[in-house]
């Protein structure tokens, strides 16, 4: 028969006790959290899963906010170039108006002034900005993209933003794949020097030269509008995959969810089975230490 001390009962009581209290300390963290992995010892597998899955995230929130800039760059350039080309249809207007026979040369003057005041506009349109920066400079250094003058300040290169895991998007156009290229010949040269050639025709009255000029601003405008479709395809690249990117991001959500969160239900009724169960080890305990040698003697 085997013989079991006082002081073994009260040990294994004690432990039984400390293992009910941990028990019960686990079932309230895991309640209180929300969260069934406290730490990595809980689930190894189901925490570097976990981990992955963050890692994951973290980055597609970055490319997310790259995306979001790059929408933000598009936009300003679709608006600059939408607003241009209704400038210089404008222009085309009021060139054809002016070489009718009825102009005199007062409402020339006032065209060719109207001429500079949208030459004026189109330099501001060509120097928007994105975040302080230029749109049409490229990757240049510059307050501006044009000078007053005309001049072209930026250069041709690239400006890209990563959207996705290997897919990055070009969100700029250089100012002189826009806006043409600055030249000896003004009429020949980009649309500020054909905008101020033009108003010096239409003051003259050079019929020649205004018809010349008309021909130039249709380039201008299939030009400006070509850069135009080329940066709206842009932009609905961005979106296509931006919506993709929110997708796979709600699916690893849910799976990380999965992994880490608990049934409230569940928690909650584990929580009060442990707590039950630790005021019978309480109980059990108190009995058994409550027991003395005269206990045993009677």
């Amino acid at each position: 028969m085997n013989r079991v001390t006082s002081v073994a009962t009260v040990r294994r009581s004690l432990s039984d006790l400390m293992a009910a209290n941990s028990a019960l300390v686990d079932a309230q963290a895991r309640a209180s959290s929300q969260k069934q992995l406290q730490r990595a010892s809980d689930g190894p597998a189901q925490a570097l899963a976990a981990l992955e899955h963050r890692g994951v995230l973290r980055r597609s929130a970055q490319q997310q906010r790259n995306a979001s800039d790059a929408r933000s760059w598009l936009s300003s350039a679709d608006t600059a170039l939408a607003s241009s080309v209704d400038e210089l249809t404008r222009v085309r207007t009021l060139v054809s108006g002016a070489r009718s026979g009825a102009s005199d040369p007062n409402a020339r003057k006032a065209v060719a002034d109207e001429i500079r005041t949208i030459r004026t506009a189109m330099l501001s349109l060509a120097n928007t900005e994105h975040l302080g920066r230029p749109i049409f400079a490229g990757t240049a250094s510059t307050d501006a993209a044009f000078a007053a003058d005309g001049t072209y300040q930026g250069d041709g290169g690239v400006v890209r933003r990563p959207i996705a895991p290997a897919v990055d998007v070009q969100v700029n156009r250089s100012g002189t794949s826009v806006f043409g290229t600055q030249t000896a010949t003004p009429m020949d040269g980009n649309v500020f020097q054909v905008l101020e050639a033009l108003a010096t025709a239409v003051e003259a009255g050079d019929d020649a030269a205004m018809a010349t000029g008309i021909t130039r601003v249709d380039t201008a405008i299939d030009r400006v509008e070509s850069a135009q479709v080329e940066l709206g395809a842009r932009a609905r690249q961005v979106d296509d995959v931006v919506a993709r990117s929110e997708t796979a991001d709600l699916d690893r959500r849910q799976a990380l969810s999965e992994l880490e969160d608990v049934d409230i239900a569940e928690a909650i009724l584990d929580l009060k089975a442990r707590e039950v169960g630790y005021q019978v080890a309480l109980s059990a305990t108190a009995q058994v230490s409550k027991l003395s040698l005269l206990d045993f003697l009677r």
